[in-house]
This record gives C-alpha cells, structure tokens and sequence, in this order.
C-alpha cells in the first residue's frame, strides 16, 4: 500500500516525465527542422526564424544595449545562418550554434564601440570558493524595466551569461560553447553577475559598466 509521501511523489515523477519527453519532442522537431533547412528548404529556413528571431533579439539587445545595433547585428546573423547552416556539422548543436554567431557579430559591434573596458577585472576574486547551487537564485523576469537597466549595469560578457541562462535557459556546457570559454568560467561570470543584479536591483539605477571607462582593456595593461 502506496504511504502519503508516495502518493504524492507519484504526480511529481509523472509531470516530470511529460516534461522531458516534450523536451525531447521539440529537440527532435528542431533538429528534423535543421536537416531539412540544410538542404536548403525554405519553408525549414522560416520555421527557424520564426522559432529564434525573437530570441536572438532579446540577447542582442541585452548584450548591445542599444535596439538600433541589435537589429543591424540580427539581420547579419541570418544572412550568415542562410550562407553557412549547410556547414554545421551536427545539428542537435544548432543553438549553441546560432547564438555563438550572434555572439561574435555583437562583440565585433562592441569593439567598434570601445564598449570591452572592465571585462574581465573581478572575476578571479569573484569566483564561488566551494560548490554552490548557482540556479537557486530567485528567477529573474528580463522583461521587467528594472531588469533591463539592471543588465545595463554589468559588462557585456556578464551580461550575456545571464541572458543566455536566465532568459535562453541554456545549459553551462552550451554557455561556454557559444561565448568560447570552460564550464567553469561561465560559473565564475554568473556569480558575480546575480551578486551584482542582487545589489543593482536593491538601489538606485546604475551606471552601465562600459561608461564608467573610455579605455580598452589592451589600453587599460599599459
């Protein structure tokens, strides 16, 4: 005879089970989707962009901080899908893909702007000292104005871990795929990246990051 705490694990473990098998349907759907755009379908192609082009546009306007930049970078970035998704080699890693795509033009985008200053000057301090759950952190809601000035308040690679985990939903391994670094750096970036949305959303509006300095970060080691 099933005891209360079965009973009521029963439901649990069966919603979770549907879950992952939606998941698991989409991630196929997606990668048939991916196959058939390889061979140059349009109809494959549209349902892409239909299923990503809002997605990259959040990121990009996240990471850019300006809408005008984000849509100039987001019409590149199918120009270069159209022109290369025949090259990927597998697709189950089409987002990781198209997002590191995105990633790269915006960072192209970025330097033209001198906006890279301060990137990388906290985080060998900032890194957790022992094993932490870093997604017990309460969600956050990117649509929200305070959030987005929040953002506004970190560097562009701190920024963009935090889009791609909290708004995305995208696994560490995948982070580190599309923003080129280990597992184990995007930890470290999400770290300080919550403890500072932790401080930013508890005060006054913040200064963006990139205004707070001119220099690059060449300049700045000189």
């Amino acid at each position: 005879m099933a005891t209360g705490d079965d009973a009521q694990a029963a439901p649990t473990d069966a919603a979770s089970d549907v879950l992952r098998t939606v998941a698991e349907r989409r991630r196929l759907a997606e990668h048939l989707l991916v196959l058939r755009a390889q061979t140059g379908e349009r109809a494959a192609l549209a349902g892409l962009h239909r299923s990503y082009d809002r997605r990259l546009r959040g990121y990009l306007r996240s990471l850019l901080q300006s809408p005008a930049d984000a849509e100039d970078v987001l019409q590149d970035v199918w120009v270069q899908v159209l022109r290369k998704i025949a090259t990927l080699d597998d697709p189950a890693a089409f987002r990781s893909w198209i997002f590191a795509i995105a990633r790269n033009r915006a960072w192209s985008r970025l330097r033209r702007r001198r906006d890279l200053a301060l990137e990388e000057a906290f985080e060998g301090d900032d890194a957790p000292r022992s094993e932490v759950d870093l997604d017990a952190f309460e969600p956050l809601d990117l649509t929200a104005d305070r959030v987005q000035r929040a953002l506004a308040g970190l560097g562009p690679s701190h920024r963009e871990v935090v889009v791609l985990r909290h708004f995305e939903g995208a696994r560490y391994d995948e982070i580190a795929a599309v923003v080129g670094c280990s597992p184990g750096t995007v930890r470290s970036r999400l770290h300080y990246a919550r403890r500072t949305l932790r401080r930013l959303l508890s005060g006054p509006p913040a200064e963006p990051e990139r205004r707070r300095s001119s220099s690059t970060p060449d300049e700045e080691k000189k």
